[in-house]
């Protein structure tokens, strides 16, 4: 598709954003309705007869198959903010080729209303480009979250069980060497556990699997508090 009709089709979206609040319809609730709905999906493709329908048709096929989606109990929007909303995302589309429910997902519609006044100035690759790092940020962060969370959570797993074992002799004797195996493999404690071994003088290459009853106990305890240890740092440290 050309540029001039890939700008027409920008053109005419901001037109059907601006004519959803004419007709009363909340701002937010539209914009979720359209960029999630199949009448986006085929202002995605290559060529679609939607294309050129104009935007009074296409408000009219949402309001026959969203009804239930679409309300005018929310915020409207100002024309200005909605027409580059509506805008913007269709030069996305052309500008990444990614289709409007990826789209939304980055951007949805809160996020380009505080946006506007900042980004409004900006050539339309600008600002996409602003608001694909704004998310990729946040997302980035959202992972680290919740890779913490997992990390101390299988720390606080991994202490339990060695107090389980330190606490039955008879299941000391049958797990330990396989808990111990697999602790010792989690390159996040190495430096604590190593640390340990240090500050209690425990020195030689006797594989743990050899030690007598009473060394493995000692060896495990140590582990364990290196593993809290680690847990505290995990908690307090930044990001």
């Amino acid at each position: 598709m050309c540029k001039s009709l890939q700008l027409t089709l920008c053109d005419t979206q901001g037109q059907l954003f601006e004519l959803a609040a004419e007709r009363g319809y909340s701002s937010e609730a539209f914009i979720k309705a359209f960029m999630t709905s199949q009448v986006s999906a085929d202002m995605d493709k290559e060529f679609h007869h939607v294309q050129w329908a104009g935007k009074a048709y296409i408000l009219s096929r949402m309001e026959d198959e969203l009804a239930d989606q679409l309300t005018k109990d929310g915020e409207i929007y100002d024309k200005e903010t909605l027409y580059w909303a509506g805008y913007i995302y269709r030069y996305w589309n052309f500008y990444t080729g990614e289709n409007s429910r990826e789209i939304y997902k980055q951007a949805p519609a809160k996020t380009m209303k505080v946006v506007y006044l900042m980004y409004h100035t900006m050539s339309p690759e600008m600002a996409i480009d602003r608001l694909k790092e704004s998310y990729n940020a946040k997302n980035d962060d959202l992972v680290r979250k919740l890779d913490k969370t997992k990390k101390i959570k299988d720390a606080e797993d991994d202490i339990k069980k060695i107090e389980d074992l330190l606490s039955d002799s008879s299941l000391f004797r049958h797990q330990a060497d396989l808990l111990y195996d697999r602790i010792s493999k989690n390159t996040d404690y190495a430096p604590f556990i190593a640390a340990g071994k240090a500050a209690s003088k425990m020195v030689g290459n006797i594989p743990f699997k050899q030690l007598p009853y009473q060394p493995k106990r000692k060896a495990l305890i140590m582990i364990r508090d290196a593993i809290k240890v680690y847990l505290t740092n995990e908690i307090t440290k930044k990001g």
